[in-house]
């Protein structure tokens, strides 16, 4: 059976492919992987020459072929027929070996979980058999199940379930934690755009921010970002120029790099830097007066 009904795929790595093959030539590196495709397809794990060439359309004494050959592949007999020499790249061959090694295991694993299942069904059924044989010669129509294994299955349920009722219990309480904390937030923000009227009121916490303030809070930790909200929210309304018509809005703030930025006073007064025009404009006055 040849090697391709059992595996479609081998292993390349590119370190050891990039390693192995910097002595050949793009044009060699592309035959040397067609001869590697033909051995794996190879019942025998060996390659031979005119059928290579012919697979890869080329000459039979081409200076490449012949070259990849000797540099990565090694002549050997055939036992069925060892007048004939073929070529076999011996790591391939291993590659092979260990891919059968694997299936025979993975194989051996699944006829073993086969039978122990195939084992405790017959044995769930052999006790079925018997507790009903029981229980008709103590002349009970009615059939009593193994109450220990009920026993047991149902503490198993109540504390899977008492175990999620606390998941859910803690889930509720973060929540809450989270969405007093994003309020808290929103009413800041609202507190300072209702003393100026540049910036606008929020009124929705929508998904989208709920996102961001749980990156925000992931990212920064609760206090530092209290602590960073509040000096970000110092320097609002962001002063305007003629040249610079922008403000600040409630979304752009909750972005870690803008916060930041607010935060570290590159949009207050004494940050600002002035624009190209302004700069023209100065240099012209200072030559009027000199």
């Amino acid at each position: 059976m040849s090697q391709q009904k059992k595996h479609h795929w081998f292993p390349l790595y590119s370190d050891a492919w990039v390693v192995g093959t910097r002595v050949l030539t793009y044009r060699q590196q592309g035959i040397y992987l067609q001869l590697l495709i033909l051995q794996f397809q190879s019942e025998f794990q060996a390659i031979d020459k005119k059928r290579a060439a012919r697979v890869l359309n080329i000459e039979l004494d081409d200076a490449d072929l012949d070259e990849v050959l000797n540099e990565k592949f090694r002549p050997i007999r055939l036992e069925g027929d060892p007048a004939k020499q073929v070529y076999r790249n011996q790591r391939m061959k291993e590659t092979v070996e260990e891919q059968e090694e694997k299936s025979k295991k993975r194989a051996a694993s699944l006829e073993r979980a086969r039978k122990s299942k195939a084992a405790k069904a017959q044995r769930l059924a052999d006790e079925y058999v018997e507790l009903r044989s029981v229980t008709e010669c103590s002349g009970s129509a009615e059939l009593r199940p193994d109450t220990g294994k009920e026993l047991e299955l149902e503490l198993e349920l109540e504390l899977e379930t008492e175990e999620d009722s606390k998941e859910i219990d803690n889930n509720a309480k973060k929540t809450r934690r989270v969405n007093k904390q994003a309020t808290a937030f929103m009413d800041s923000w609202n507190e300072v755009a209702r003393a100026h009227h540049e910036l606008t009121c929020i009124d929705t916490w929508s998904r989208k921010r709920q996102d961001k303030f749980r990156s925000l809070k992931k990212a920064m930790g609760e206090s530092w970002l209290n602590e960073t909200w509040a000096r970000a929210l110092a320097p609002l309304p962001i002063p305007n120029r003629e040249s610079f018509r922008w403000q600040a809005t409630f979304d752009w703030c909750m972005a870690e790099a803008n916060l930041l930025k607010l935060a570290e006073g590159n949009y207050s007064n004494g940050a600002k830097t002035k624009t190209d025009s302004e700069k023209r404009t100065e240099r012209v006055n200072e030559f009027l007066e000199w």
